[in-house]
């Protein structure tokens, strides 16, 4: 029982996760644009650590397709969401 609980939690948190990425998507575009900047720029980071040629593929693969900076993007979404549903229900009542 436990673990439907856990993949029912999972899976309304990630349904929540991208319809706020497509609410903010449509109103503020902005705030998806600086994410991804900075998300790519995290990702340009850990390259650096590595090896010249090791890390020059490595953001080479990132920006031809893989798509790292959008599963990110949904990574930190959806850990902002699990915060939400972690917080006290005391918090919300007056």
């Amino acid at each position: 029982m436990y673990t439907i609980a856990k993949w029912l939690g999972r899976g309304i948190s990630t349904i929540i996760s991208i319809a706020l990425i497509i609410v903010v998507w449509t109103k503020w575009p902005w705030i998806i644009v600086k994410v991804l900047d900075f998300n790519l720029a995290g990702v340009k980071l850990a390259c650096g650590l590595l090896p010249a040629d090791y890390g020059a593929m490595a953001e080479a693969a990132i920006r031809l397709g893989f798509s790292i900076d959008v599963a990110l993007l949904l990574l930190g979404v959806n850990a902002l969401i699990k915060g939400v549903f972690a917080l006290p229900p005391k918090l919300f009542h007056r």
